[in-house]
């Protein structure tokens, strides 16, 4: 069978025919491509939009991170001073605990020798005392009972009368001295001369029975009278 040839009058009409429906196809296509590119127009100025967004953003979150670093940095240099004041303050705070500690102990230390000197003085000032006593109470008895005066100076100087019979106006009479460093008495002057005064001193000096050693040496001067009445009859 062969092929129905078209006339010219059906092909014009199948040419028209196919440019309308080639002239609505790029109408269509022309409105999908204008509609994509008012699309794409449209999603461009809004994507750039956002991008400003972001990029404020960014830069908010830069200048914040930049204030929070700033701020870090400073926490960190105040921390660093006050770890630096805490260390000084700590070593100021030995310092004073350990000079404290010294001064206590110089404190105690005073306070111990304050209390042996207070002592001592005080012994020194009772032993005085004694010989005060002493020294008042031999002259006392010695002024009641016998012709006996004394004098001071730097030492006590004691002076009897009425000693011998023959003689009652004869004067004998001695010195002693109380030395302060040593704590001893020792004697000056006696006169007339008694043999056994330096043994009667050290006795004196080792009891510190002052009224015993005045009737001692008393005594002492009265047998060195009878002596030499003995001697003159």
């Amino acid at each position: 069978m062969g092929q129905a040839v078209l006339s010219r009058e059906e092909l014009g009409k199948e040419l028209a025919e196919l440019e309308k429906q080639l002239e609505a196809c790029c109408t269509v296509c022309a409105d999908s491509i204008q509609t994509v590119v008012s699309s794409a127009c449209s999603l461009r100025v809004e994507g750039r939009e956002r991008i400003e967004k972001v990029m404020e953003r960014l830069q908010s979150l830069e200048t914040e991170d930049s204030y929070v670093q700033t701020v870090r940095e400073n926490q960190e240099e105040e921390l660093h001073k006050f770890k630096q004041r805490m260390s000084e303050t700590q070593a100021s705070l030995d310092y004073l605990h350990k000079h404290n500690s010294l001064l206590l102990q110089k404190k105690e230390n005073r306070e111990k020798l304050i209390s042996t000197l207070m002592a001592d003085v005080t012994s020194k000032m009772s032993n005085k005392k004694q010989k005060v006593a002493a020294l008042h109470e031999a002259t006392t008895w010695y002024k009641q009972l016998l012709s006996m005066h004394c004098e001071y100076s730097d030492a006590v100087k004691f002076i009897f009368t009425n000693v011998e019979p023959q003689d009652p106006d004869r004067v004998f009479s001695f010195s002693v001295r109380h030395d302060k460093a040593t704590n001893l008495w020792a004697i000056v002057e006696c006169n007339p001369r008694v043999e056994a005064s330096a043994n009667l001193v050290e006795a004196l000096n080792q009891s510190n029975e002052f009224s015993w050693f005045v009737r001692s040496m008393h005594r002492e001067f009265e047998g060195m009278a009878m002596r030499s009445l003995y001697q003159v009859s």
